[in-house]
């Protein structure tokens, strides 16, 4: 097995593959079946799970409209940040248990995935920081 890539766009490297890249490889197409046809798991939201895409996809517009003062300022998003504490996503990220919003699986559910893509979209910047809160206590 040959494996042909490149990180650089003007250069092409070719060479055999080890056996432990064969063997990763092969698990990879192995598990690829039972996702969908791009590669990716189904990611199917529940109603809960869509009022939070909701509620974060409101928050896009005003996040980006800050994002360039952010950016420009080099500095924290503050503002962007009382927002989401405002809006609750912070609990988004921690077990219903523990006073929570999220199921059992914390930060790692998809729909704290789908509002870290939405924030970032907006703002790099406080989508890097609301990453950062469900990577630490989801």
């Amino acid at each position: 097995m040959t494996i042909g890539w490149s990180l650089v766009p003007s250069k092409h490297i070719e060479r055999p593959l080890t056996t432990d890249e064969q063997d990763c490889i092969l698990h990879a197409l192995s598990t690829a079946r039972h996702k969908g046809r791009d590669g990716m798991y189904p990611f199917k939201t529940n109603p809960e799970d869509t009022q939070w895409i909701e509620k974060a996809r409101a928050l896009k517009e005003v996040f980006a409209e800050r994002a360039r003062q952010v950016d420009a300022a080099g500095g924290w998003p503050h503002e962007n940040w009382q927002d989401i504490i405002d809006g609750g996503f912070l609990k988004l990220g921690v077990p219903k248990e523990y006073g929570g919003y999220a199921n059992e699986d914390a930060g790692f559910s998809n729909v704290c995935h789908a509002v870290v893509e939405i924030f970032a979209s907006a703002c790099g910047s406080t989508g890097w920081i609301i990453q950062n809160q469900y990577h630490c206590f989801g």
